[in-house]
């Protein structure tokens, strides 16, 4: 009795340990790649995968490739998420992408920076989601990641899309409004000089028109006055009537409402731009499943 106590126990322990290892957290992170998995959706081999294609993709273009398969995305939505996870991992405004695998909303998301977002626009991005749906619909990441990063390998080989040409970093800012601030601040600056030059011109200005009168003595209007020679005659305005008239104002008006986007939205060529709470200017697209 007590050795089937032993070997059940055994057994149960052996259990427990193997499906730890199956849904343990992955996670890699060096510094252009950052892959994780915290609910273990990918078995070691692919996780393994993934990380070396993910690598081959930004040593190819030289961009950040962000990666995240969670079931937990809190209060946030998907490109607010996947925006914050790409400013926590890489550098501001840095050229790269962040895909985020939505298990909580079900609702997938890529998020790009830099470069990447004249590089893939919101066509290509949405592309690129929906062509990896049928595997996302069944929970199937490790194919669905795979298609992804191929499909975004044949968009870099196509170069910029015809839309996106001329199109630069600057232009991303001035969409996003991300140097509003740094504009102010300018222009305060400028501005403040000019009223401590306009301001020292009038004082010596001042004193330079005080100086010229310290000697003279104002002259009496009399002085100008012959009084053999100037008459004065009276004359009367007589006051008869008044007539007034009125007429009525309409209040009736019709006015247009506008409907531009908040939060530092706007387009650059094919790609929608924003500024995410953190400052940096992201573009990107998300698509449900």
């Amino acid at each position: 009795m007590m050795k089937r106590l032993i070997t059940l126990i055994s057994v149960l322990l052996i259990s427990l340990t193997l499906f730890s290892v199956t849904v343990s957290a992955k996670r890699y992170d060096e510094e252009k790649v950052f892959v994780s998995d915290k609910e273990g959706y990918l078995s070691d081999s692919e996780f393994d995968d993934i990380v070396d294609t993910a690598e081959k993709l930004s040593d190819k273009t030289g961009y950040n490739v962000g990666i995240i398969i969670t079931d937990d995305i809190g209060s946030k939505s998907p490109v607010a998420f996947s925006d914050d996870a790409y400013m926590d991992v890489f550098k501001k405004d840095s050229d790269g992408f962040m895909i985020l695998l939505n298990n909580d909303t079900y609702e997938d998301n890529i998020s790009t920076s830099g470069n990447a977002i004249l590089m893939y626009s919101d066509a290509r991005i949405m592309n690129t989601l929906g062509s990896a749906g049928s595997y996302l619909k069944e929970e199937e990441f490790y194919s669905a990641l795979k298609l992804m990063l191929t499909k975004l390998d044949s968009y870099y080989d196509e170069g910029i899309p015809p839309e996106n040409e001329g199109y630069t970093k600057d232009d991303i800012k001035d969409a996003t409004g991300q140097d509003f601030l740094g504009r102010l601040i300018n222009i305060v600056h400028r501005l403040g000089i000019l009223f401590v030059i306009f301001i020292v011109v009038s004082i010596v200005t001042f004193l330079i028109v005080k100086s010229s009168y310290r000697f003279k003595t104002a002259e009496s209007a009399r002085t100008y006055i012959n009084k053999s020679e100037t008459f004065f005659r009276e004359k009367q305005d007589i006051y008869i009537r008044e007539y007034t008239t009125s007429h009525k104002i309409s209040s009736d008006s019709s006015g247009g409402g506008s409907r531009g986007g908040g939060g530092g939205g706007g387009r650059v060529g094919g790609s929608s731009v924003h500024r995410s709470s953190g400052g940096g200017s992201f573009g990107g697209a998300s698509r449900k499943r």
